[in-house]
């Protein structure tokens, strides 16, 4: 179990995939029934996803029953949790029945997330990079994009400049933040069928 959150954690990272992680515990005090999407505190999901495990709690059940009932989007990566509150059950069955299921494994889940996707980052042949990770913020009406690489100094290509293509969901004007050298400059950007595409070369 220990393995399958450490393997899809980097999984979703290096695809460029924002996500939390929501305690179980902690879920029947934070989730809100809500039209919008799965309500956790003051945040709002599209979409939840259960890495392969074999227990899960009755609340959990109950919620993500709920959740799909107003047409959530589920998605268990490998097989039924066959333990409930600690004790073996079949009582995730219709829940796991009723969501989408793939492998545990890199490519299935990744293509299954397609469509939450926000940001996509590629070479410039349009190939998916696995050496960066992001964040993006909403600050009022601006977001703010933060991208870094998450490979060791030692990393073969580390010292070489890395072209690459920033694809975004919406119309923006993208400013740069450099972080090393502190300058704030335009960068090159176009606008391709509601979307913003910058062109960058990332040290």
């Amino acid at each position: 179990v220990q393995a399958n959150f450490a393997n899809i954690t980097e999984w979703l990272l290096k695809n460029t995939l924002d996500f939390d992680f929501v305690n179980e515990h902690q879920l029947p005090l934070l989730y809100k029934k809500s039209g919008k999407g799965f309500s956790v505190g003051d945040m709002e999901y599209d979409v939840i996803v259960i890495p392969n495990v074999d227990e899960i709690r009755t609340s959990t059940v109950e919620i993500l029953e709920e959740y799909q009932s107003t047409g959530g989007k589920v998605i268990f990566a490998g097989s039924c949790p066959e333990f409930v509150d600690g004790n073996p059950s079949d009582r995730a069955h219709e829940l796991y029945g009723n969501s989408i299921r793939v492998q545990m494994c890199e490519y299935d889940i990744v293509n299954a997330l397609g469509a939450q996707r926000t940001v996509s980052v590629t070479d410039t042949s349009m190939n998916p990079t696995d050496s960066l990770i992001y964040t993006l913020r909403r600050d009022g009406d601006d977001f703010w994009l933060f991208l870094a690489h998450c490979e060791p100094p030692e990393y073969p290509d580390a010292q070489k400049a890395q072209n690459i293509k920033i694809t975004v969901e919406g119309k923006y004007i993208p400013t740069v933040f450099d972080t090393v050298s502190g300058e704030v400059f335009g960068a090159d950007y176009e606008h391709i069928s509601d979307k913003t595409v910058i062109t960058y070369s990332l040290e």
